[in-house]
């Protein structure tokens, strides 16, 4: 909106303080222009250019319920003053109080006396009014999907193609390893996806959920290449603590199928906290936990816990959401102390999700990864450095059909060469939302 161009009465300009009330207003002094309107309206608050200076100071001070009281003397003054109505609305929608905001942004859209620009502002309010409510009525309901797509990956096994050598220092040699020897291989996707959510109140929600994910390699026996089959139980649990900060509690399950007959439970538990700014940026802090227990008894000596604590940060506009991770990761086999698959990992993730229009969505994301094993052989010790980009895009036909498209390239090289790898990964997918 333009700054108010505010001509007081001309008696009222005979008090000094009507004219540094002016003055401090149009300089955009708003504590001094809220303090001195605050001392006239000690004597007398009965005047409309008074109290629009006072609420439009207090606004700009973040001291929403004196703005909207200024407002309301304005209102009963001139019940049909569009400049404190308008501000008003956008105290209301400030504060949370939808329904007050929906009415009287319902009165005002037909006004013939809004400028164009606040009929813009008035439009694109009653807009997010209304996509709030088709939010909310879509989180209390069950939901289902289901996925099927096809598979590439240039490394299936990830492992080292090229030949490498591990130093023996204490020989004075470099023992020379072969690469390993395979194809890439394609595979076949799919995914099962059911649930329920619910806003049980204003502060309180939950997301039930189970998936089943598959992915099983086209390939000869004698590749035995690791197909994979996860089987998800959650429950999420979102607290609105106020209208700024939101507490997020996830519980979950896993039951995973490896190959060779090694079948894996994981028990993890996630806590986060969001900040959301008025400026669209949102600020988190999170905790996870992962318990890895391995049902046989052959394989017990892998269980695990891992830990990760993480910061992530949002940038969200109307038709885009850019985001910064950065996690600290910890492993340890629960059985084995000193396992050399323990390790230590510093990791961060940036990406970008782009709406083109209301049927395509883009995607793209850059992640490094610095890791530090136990792992230790003639005195050499295995550092991990692992670079991921990955690119993606999504096409909605019409709500229920839905396909996508994800290219990636992962690259690692660590100082145990033969753990080295580079793998480039294509998924197509098809999902039908019931």
């Amino acid at each position: 909106m333009k700054k108010l161009a505010i001509l007081l009465p001309l008696s009222l300009f005979a008090n000094n303080a009507y004219t540094d009330l002016q003055s401090n207003y149009q300089n955009n002094n708003f504590k001094r222009a809220y303090e001195i309107s605050s001392d006239i309206c000690k004597n007398s608050c009965a005047d409309i250019d008074l109290n629009l200076i006072m609420g439009k100071s207090a606004f700009k001070l973040g001291m929403y319920d004196e703005a909207l009281a200024a407002f309301d003397r304005v209102l009963v003054l001139d019940e049909n003053n569009v400049d404190a109505r308008l501000q008003s609305a956008i105290i209301y929608q400030k504060s949370g109080n939808y329904e007050l905001l929906k009415l009287e942004l319902e009165s005002l859209k037909d006004d013939e006396r809004l400028r164009k620009e606040e009929k813009i502002l008035v439009s694109n309010m009653l807009k997010g009014i209304k996509k709030q409510e088709k939010s909310k009525a879509q989180i209390n309901t069950p939901y289902a999907s289901v996925s099927v797509g096809y598979g590439y990956d240039s490394n299936p096994k990830k492992q080292n193609l090229k030949d490498s050598y591990l130093p023996i220092p204490q020989l004075g040699i470099k023992f020379p390893i072969s690469g390993a020897k395979h194809e890439p291989a394609s595979s076949v996707l799919a995914n099962l996806n059911a649930g329920y959510k619910k806003q049980v109140n204003d502060v309180y929600d939950y997301d039930i959920n189970a998936n089943f994910y598959n992915k099983y390699y086209i390939k000869p026996i004698e590749e035995d290449f690791q197909n994979l089959s996860v089987f998800t139980a959650s429950i999420n649990n979102g607290f609105d603590i106020s209208r700024q900060f939101k507490l997020n509690i996830l519980l979950s399950y896993d039951y995973i199928v490896l190959k060779h007959k090694r079948y894996l439970n994981t028990f993890t538990a996630d806590v986060s906290g969001d900040y959301y700014m008025e400026n669209g940026i949102s600020l988190g802090l999170g905790y996870t936990i992962n318990h890895n227990n391995y049902l046989n008894e052959e394989h017990k000596e892998n269980d695990s816990n891992h830990h990760s604590i993480y910061a992530m940060s949002r940038l969200i506009s109307q038709r885009s959401m850019v985001y910064l991770k950065m996690a600290y990761d910890i492993e340890q086999t629960s059985r084995v102390k000193e396992s050399t698959n323990n390790y230590k990992e510093y990791s961060i993730t940036s990406g970008i999700i782009y709406m083109l229009n209301k049927q395509v969505i883009l995607k793209a994301s850059l992640g490094y990864s610095a890791s530090k094993y136990k792992e230790t052989i003639f005195t050499n010790q295995r550092n991990d450095k692992s670079i991921r980009v990955n690119f993606g895009a999504e096409y909605n036909m019409d709500h229920h059909n839905i396909f996508s498209a994800d290219l990636g390239y992962d690259r690692v090289k660590s100082t145990l060469e033969y753990n080295s790898y580079d793998n480039y990964f294509l998924n197509l997918m098809y999902k039908y939302k019931f």
